[in-house]
């Protein structure tokens, strides 16, 4: 009787986890709620441990972190200078070898995650920079402001990834939403979490459980977009064929020119397509 009393608890206890998963699940589709609601830490380090300025001559600037925000910011000056803030760190290595910058930062202390300052990279560079970043992170927001030159390869596990405009994307997201303002290409990959881009001339975009939101698809080649639980809405594209299908959901596409030169491909096993509306 009393492991019978115990298996009903832990099946009623794993009832409860599943409706809660899917309660929250069905709150980011619907845009209720938002990765910006989950504050994993009280505010941002103020105290600098690292601060040193270098000429502007790198083909590529790779960073490695585990809890850190980064922040790429617009410079007036010609030169890369970085800035690293933590109240916990003892373990950074910044290198310049070459034409590459590594920054490379760990925290030693890992328990005070959900209440601590949140340590801070801040890259300060010209916009005209025209080279590559390199982003690896664990936990972390990514924000980086406008670099039309500039193009971008990061790999997130958890955090929000915001992009001002740059030339192209390449992305690799395990939790957190993607907004982009303008990129020429990008293919992104993300298991949960909404994408949201203001302007793009191509791309091939996934998402496992998330919206896909593109107000303007000025397209130049061949594309793609797929969610398996998301819904997926392009507000305006030029003229090109869209070639769109649910499985579970409504589906409408306005404006599609089946002669035209150019296919857009979308699809979704649960959700709703909007297309040119």
């Amino acid at each position: 009787m009393k492991n019978k009393g115990l298996l009903i608890t832990l099946l009623s206890l794993i009832g409860i986890l599943i409706v809660g998963l899917v309660t929250v699940m069905i709150l980011f589709m619907n845009g209720k709620l938002s990765f910006e609601n989950f504050k994993f830490m009280s505010g941002e380090s103020t105290n600098l441990i690292f601060e040193e300025t270098y000429e502007n001559k790198f083909a590529r600037i790779r960073v490695d972190s585990d809890i850190y925000s980064i922040k790429f910011i617009n410079s007036d000056s010609e030169n890369v200078n970085v800035k690293i803030y933590s109240d916990n760190n003892k373990i950074k290595e910044v290198r310049a070898n070459d034409n590459v910058l590594k920054i490379n930062v760990r925290e030693q202390n890992h328990i005070g995650l959900f209440n601590f300052v949140t340590p801070v990279i801040y890259i300060e560079l010209p916009s005209t920079y025209a080279g590559y970043f390199d982003i690896t992170t664990d936990v972390g927001n990514v924000k980086i402001e406008d670099f039309t030159n500039a193009n971008l390869k990061i790999n997130s596990d958890v955090g929000n990834i915001k992009i001002g405009r740059i030339n192209s994307i390449e992305a690799d997201a395990d939790v957190g939403n993607i907004q982009i303002e303008y990129t020429k290409y990008a293919t992104i990959d993300t298991n949960t979490g909404n994408i949201k881009i203001d302007e793009i001339n191509s791309f091939d975009l996934e998402a496992d459980t998330g919206n896909i939101t593109i107000e303007k698809a000025e397209l130049t080649s061949n594309s793609k977009v797929k969610t398996d639980t998301g819904n997926i809405k392009i507000k305006k594209t030029n003229d090109v064929y869209i070639n769109a299908k649910a499985d579970v959901g409504n589906t409408k596409v306005n404006k599609s020119n089946r002669k035209a030169d150019i296919e857009l491909n979308i699809k979704t096993d649960t959700g709703n397509i909007k297309v040119n509306y």
